[in-house]
């Protein structure tokens, strides 16, 4: 890789969606002949390309820097300047990254619990194919409607107890939490522990979670959202749960 020159497509350069981004990359098949390339970041004006003077905003990226700071997946780090990239080296130095194991480090494990898609048929009716909801498990129950959200967020202690005794458990989404906040929109799916014990084998852990968003964005004012689903739950692909002999639910 000899340079690598990504854009926002804020300008509209394409006629797309703005927040795409897209690459001018150029390469050649050979050893490579230095550790690194030059990389540009989050830049919206093609003509940069044509300018070959000196630009302050161009970054060194070295092999060795992305086998420290992205040892799983080589992943490029956004930067916007080289200071970015100063104060994130001064950041990871001498500190053990969240997937390191060992002594100093938090042993954690990080993985998911449900797919939206390959699992869907636990939280649906095969009869009918549509989604279990609290009114089809409990009944006429107060707070309860026919049509989504199915319940009034004033009733959902009550319904949320009266479901699990039924084997119902609620499937938490990304956007079902905020920083530390759980239950900031309305449930749409219930997780039949019949359903669950059958494909699986085994019924998911029944006690707290600590999981965060797999969705984020570098603009957001928190790019780390996290919370504690409570006991009884289950959470779906968008929300990473953690394993760790450091984290003490309990006191979270």
């Amino acid at each position: 890789i000899e340079r690598f020159y990504a854009f926002e497509n804020r300008s509209k350069i394409f006629p797309i969606d703005s927040r795409y981004k897209f690459v001018n990359l150029v390469f050649q098949k050979g050893k490579p002949e230095a550790d690194g390339f030059e990389a540009a970041f989050m830049r919206h004006d093609m003509r940069e390309l044509e300018d070959t003077s000196e630009k302050p905003w161009m970054v060194r990226v070295t092999r060795k820097e992305l086998e420290r700071l992205s040892p799983g997946t080589l992943a490029f780090l956004e930067y916007r300047s080289p200071r970015d990239r100063e104060i994130l080296a001064r950041m990871y130095e001498g500190r053990p990254l969240l997937g390191d194991r060992g002594p100093g480090t938090w042993n954690a494990r990080f993985y998911r619990e449900f797919d939206m898609t390959n699992d869907r048929d636990l939280w649906t009716d095969p009869k009918t194919g549509k989604l279990w909801n609290p009114r089809q498990i409990l009944g006429p129950v107060s707070g309860t409607t026919s049509r989504p959200p199915y319940y009034d967020p004033a009733a959902w202690p009550d319904i949320r107890a009266r479901m699990a005794e039924k084997g119902f458990w609620p499937l938490y989404e990304g956007k079902h939490i905020e920083q530390w906040l759980v239950d900031i929109k309305p449930i749409e799916r219930w997780v039949s522990m019949d359903s669950a014990a059958a494909k699986n084998g085994r019924l998911p852990d029944p006690g707290k979670k600590a999981v965060f968003r797999d969705i984020a964005s570098n603009t957001n004012e928190r790019t780390c959202i996290a919370a504690l689903l409570p006991e009884k739950s289950c959470a779906g692909n968008t929300l990473a749960l953690i394993e760790s002999n450091s984290l003490s639910l309990e006191a979270v």
